[in-house]
């Protein structure tokens, strides 16, 4: 019966994937699409969701990883999806506290196996990604100023913002914009603004969430 299935969210910015996974789940849940985190909130409103499918990497938002303590603090279990060779990506998904993790070129029967998981309170990533996330090396995290912290974040943006847009938001020159990007060139050990945000992905950044921040916040379930 109608009732009886479960009420899940499905966060993608892609239509055809959200749509597709939506038509193959709908006959085990109901199934609620969100683009961004404008159509997430005014779903939470509506609905009292059991599981959300998060994609990792939304192109209008920026990392979908900033979405995920929201929906965590409204007790929705939380799936997230994206490439599997993100060690990066899975480290934080863990640390922050996610449920779950799926890789969007896996197979069908994955995705329905981890949903079962996790709607059993279980943690549902697989074991060879866990294990091969938490054995890559950990790099060393610079230590980055409240400044340097918020120019990173609109940088980890995309589309990027340009200089002059990110003094507006700061209230401070393109001079010091410019000084401020040579600072975290030199944190990171770069030469130019993608290298910098291709390098903080590698290291585990992402929008509103630093590694230096991280440790601790992890949630205990069951294995």
């Amino acid at each position: 019966m109608e009732q009886e299935r479960p009420h899940i969210i499905l966060i993608d910015d892609h239509k055809l994937v959200a749509q597709a996974l939506s038509h193959v789940l709908s006959s085990e849940y109901r199934v609620t699409l969100a683009a961004n985190q404008r159509e997430m909130r005014l779903a939470m409103r509506q609905t009292r969701f059991a599981v959300a499918l998060l994609d990792l990497f939304l192109a209008n938002e920026g990392d979908g990883l900033s979405l995920l303590p929201e929906l965590l603090n409204h007790n929705i279990k939380v799936l997230v999806f994206a490439d599997a060779s993100d060690k990066a990506a899975i480290r934080a998904s863990i640390t922050m506290g996610a449920h779950g993790y799926v890789d969007k070129a896996g197979e069908l029967h994955q995705l329905r196996a981890a949903l079962k998981a996790v709607m059993q309170d279980h943690l549902a990533f697989p074991q060879e990604l866990l294990s091969a996330a938490l054995r890559e090396p950990r790099n060393i995290v610079p230590q980055l100023s409240e400044r340097e912290v918020r120019l990173l974040d609109m940088m980890l943006a995309e589309p990027m913002p340009s200089n002059e847009d990110m003094a507006k938001r700061l209230f401070i020159s393109i001079g010091r914009v410019k000084n401020c990007l040579t600072d975290l060139y030199a944190k990171f050990n770069v030469q130019s603004r993608h290298a910098l945000v291709a390098e903080a992905r590698r290291r585990g950044y992402f929008i509103g969430m630093h590694p230096a921040r991280m440790a601790g916040g992890g949630r205990r379930r069951k294995l």
